[in-house]
């Protein structure tokens, strides 16, 4: 899968393709383009329903506004309500790269989020999976938690919008088709020894 341009595909399935298709760092310069960072390490995954049109570009705007963007950002359409599990699976089923990050369609990434979850990976490249703090807008909660050996068995703590090695989703089998699928996957990447670690964001100002 590239990273070239915009690629809106006119299917239930599209794919934002990073701004990065390089013919040069000289040519982009005397074009007036900006130069766009990719990791290419990286996917964004978003699941969405028809009817959230708008809440879906202000999702898509925060991925394209990144200081490092990901190589591709995934969009997965569930067209009859519902189906988290099955349109889930069937949008990282799809991921190219060594990681995925998931991505609320009601939920917005910090300008540097990319940037600093692969600094996490760059700083410790044999963890699974990484998650930073986050915050919901009007109300007085935050995830901040490190992790905690043996806790997701018990409860969950760590946000949804976490970035994955796409080979353990791959080795769990996806997520099953349950209440809280996300904790489960969690709790089962942890019983199968998965390395996780929580990132922490430089001051964005």
């Amino acid at each position: 899968m590239g990273c070239g341009g915009l690629d809106w595909l006119p299917a239930e399935r599209v794919e934002y393709e990073g701004e990065g298709f390089q013919p040069g760092w000289d040519a982009w310069q005397l074009l007036g383009w900006p130069v766009v960072v990719i990791d290419d390490r990286l996917t964004v995954v978003t699941l969405t329903l028809p009817e959230r049109a708008a809440m879906l570009e202000e999702c898509l705007a925060s991925v394209r506004d990144q200081t490092v963007h990901p190589c591709v950002h995934h969009v997965e359409w569930d067209m009859v309500g519902g189906e988290f599990v099955s349109t889930a699976n069937t949008a990282v089923a799809a991921v190219n790269t060594p990681f995925f990050n998931m991505l609320d369609d009601d939920d917005l990434f910090l300008p540097n989020h990319v940037e600093v979850m692969m600094g996490v990976l760059d700083a410790e490249p044999d963890v699974d999976i990484v998650w930073t703090g986050c915050e919901v807008r009007g109300r007085d909660i935050s995830f901040v938690e490190e992790y905690q050996p043996g806790l997701l068995q018990v409860r969950p703590y760590i946000p949804s919008n976490l970035m994955m090695r796409t080979e353990v989703w791959r080795m769990l089998g996806g997520y099953r088709d349950m209440f809280n699928a996300d904790w489960d996957l969690l709790a089962r990447a942890e019983t199968a020894g998965a390395r996780f670690l929580r990132g922490a964001y430089r001051d964005w100002e």
